[in-house]
Order: C-alpha cells, then sequence, then structure tokens
C-alpha cells in the first residue's frame, strides 16, 4: 500500500510538475502577445500623429487658397488679369538668355587660359617657375 501511495505521490508530482510548465508556457505566451499589441498601439498613434499633422497642413492650405489674396495670384499668374491701376512690364527672357550666354562663354575661356597641365604644375613645384 505504501508503494501504491508512493507512486500516486510520484505521479501527482510530476503532473503538478508538467501543469506548471503549461501554465508558464501559456503565460510567456501572453506576455509576448502583450508586448506585439502594445508595440501595435504605439505604430497606430504615431501614424495617427502623422495624419492629424497631415491634416492640419491641408487644412491651413484649404484656408489659404480660400483667401482673396491667393485668388487674386492666381488670377495674375494662370489668366494674366491684372487690377485696372496696375501697370504690366514684360520681360523677354531670349533678350538676358543672349546676355547669360555671352558672359559664360567669356568665363569659359578666362578659364581655360588659366588652367595648367599637371605636369608644368609639377615642374613649376619642383624648379621654383
Amino acid at each position: 500500500m505504501e508503494t501504491f501511495r508512493f507512486i500516486v505521490l510520484k505521479i501527482a508530482i510530476l503532473a503538478g510538475v508538467i501543469l506548471a510548465i503549461f501554465i508558464i508556457y501559456i503565460s510567456m505566451k501572453e506576455i509576448q502577445r502583450g508586448r506585439q499589441i502594445e508595440s501595435e498601439i504605439e505604430t497606430l498613434r504615431k501614424e495617427a500623429e502623422e495624419i492629424e499633422t497631415s491634416n492640419h497642413n491641408l487644412q491651413e492650405k484649404i484656408s489659404y487658397f480660400a483667401t482673396q489674396e491667393f485668388q487674386e495670384r492666381a488670377a495674375k499668374e494662370k489668366l494674366n488679369l491684372q487690377k485696372s491701376d496696375e501697370k504690366v512690364v514684360i520681360v523677354k527672357p531670349s533678350v538676358s538668355r543672349e546676355i547669360i550666354e555671352e558672359n559664360s562663354a567669356d568665363n569659359i575661356e578666362e578659364n581655360t587660359e588659366k588652367e595648367i597641365p599637371n605636369y608644368l604644375k609639377w615642374y613649376n613645384q619642383f624648379f621654383g617657375y
């Protein structure tokens, strides 16, 4: 009878250990799942913050586009309209382009005259010319 009690005790202890290991395993999985959920919540909070910022910027743009100042500017730029008391001055881009091209051609000629080949630079370095 003692051996039977001893065997039942061993089985009960073994079952208790197995049950404890199972409970620990499930607890660890729940902890891991909780951390994963917290990570997802933090990601969603950041995303919501970015969306709110974007929404705020869009609201500011909408309010700017609704102003009279923007509408006048857009009418001037896109439709070439003007107020009755304004004078329009037209600058031809081809004239300014020609001047820029002439200046850049002069600068290129000056730069090519000033450039010395590498072997002459070394020669001058060693012999002092």
